[in-house]
């Protein structure tokens, strides 16, 4: 999906700064570039024939939120601790993400089932598809007559 964000961004950018523009990329967090993105395609001229189409805005944003949401997950998953003790009695391993919330500490502790992860993978999975099909939508309306 960061490789479709990035194609995203080039696109607006212009292929003929690619040199500078893949640099600019690589010192771009996953924050910075879903940011970057949104203000791309709902402000720049470039994208002119999206504007046009108030369903789609609404559409993108609510993906924007979404990669918002994954990013925030993917980096739960990243700095979670995994407790393995009792896979051998036949529970799946455990999720523990500590939190500090002010003076007071949180875990959230999950149970990371084959079930649980499958939804995971099958939201990751349309989102992905999402992402690539508004980069194609993208391609398609850049420089576009409105």
């Amino acid at each position: 999906m960061e490789g479709k964000l990035d194609q995203i961004l080039l696109l607006g950018w212009g292929h003929e700064n690619w040199t500078g523009s893949q640099h600019r990329l690589a010192a771009m967090s996953n924050y910075d570039k879903v940011k970057a993105a949104k203000k791309m395609v709902l402000e720049s001229d470039d994208f002119a024939r999206v504007h046009t189409r108030p369903e789609w805005c609404t559409a993108f944003n609510e993906l924007i939120q979404r990669l918002h949401c994954e990013r925030e997950f993917r980096n739960s998953l990243v700095h979670s601790e995994y407790l393995f003790h009792f896979v051998e009695l036949g529970h799946p391993p455990m999720k523990s993400d500590r939190r500090r919330n002010g003076r007071v500490v949180e875990f959230d502790n999950t149970d990371f089932s084959n079930d649980l992860q499958e939804k995971f993978m099958l939201r990751l999975g349309k989102l992905s598809m999402d992402v690539n099909f508004t980069h194609v939508q993208l391609v398609a309306d850049y420089k576009a007559a409105c």
